[in-house]
């Protein structure tokens, strides 16, 4: 069993999964916002399943609907990689709360929308096996961290003893996929 979370520690509070969930209201301003975007300037266009710039620590603490304008910020963790990479991220993030949280049915059928969402938007695919893959892949990287916390991010580093146990009960308690 996971420890509850006392108080809110590194943005988990549930406001990701309450966030997330209300994404889909915004899937027509973004699907026009997108449009306008390739029509205004096609020679910018990247081609589909290349490397781009992924944010890396996507969550409702680092997005915001200003007036109608969704604003994305803090890109400490942002890299170059595989798209798939930075949806299985954010999927990660929000299992970790809906498992945190007891609400692990809410994360399927956010992941449902959320994935349908972005292959719409985007026009690429994104296998599910490998999205699996690359959520254990961060389980794995979070399980390391833990035994060894000098390698971890500062997040994790700095972390209260009570947050490292949540940590530690969530990624006890992920199974990989089988494959």
């Amino acid at each position: 069993m996971i420890p509850p979370i006392e108080s809110t520690q590194n943005g988990w509070d549930g406001r990701w999964l309450s966030y997330m969930s209300r994404c889909a209201s915004y899937r027509r301003r973004v699907s026009r916002l997108w449009r306008r975007c390739e029509q205004a300037r096609p020679e910018r266009r990247q081609p589909r399943g290349r490397h781009q710039l992924l944010h890396g620590d996507f969550n409702a603490g680092n997005v915001r609907d200003v007036n109608g304008v969704i604003r994305v910020f803090d890109l400490d963790d942002c890299g170059y990689g595989p798209p798939a990479f930075d949806v299985a991220n954010a999927l990660y993030m929000v299992l970790f709360d809906a498992v945190v949280h007891t609400t692990v049915e809410s994360y399927e059928t956010f992941r449902r929308s959320f994935v349908s969402g972005y292959v719409d938007l985007s026009r690429q695919d994104l296998a599910d096996d490998a999205l699996d893959r690359l959520i254990d892949l961060r389980v794995e990287a979070l399980r390391r961290w833990l035994a060894d916390l000098d390698t971890a991010p500062v997040g994790i580093r700095t972390a209260s003893h009570d947050w490292l146990e949540t940590l530690r009960s969530f990624a006890a308690t992920h199974r990989p996929m089988p494959g």
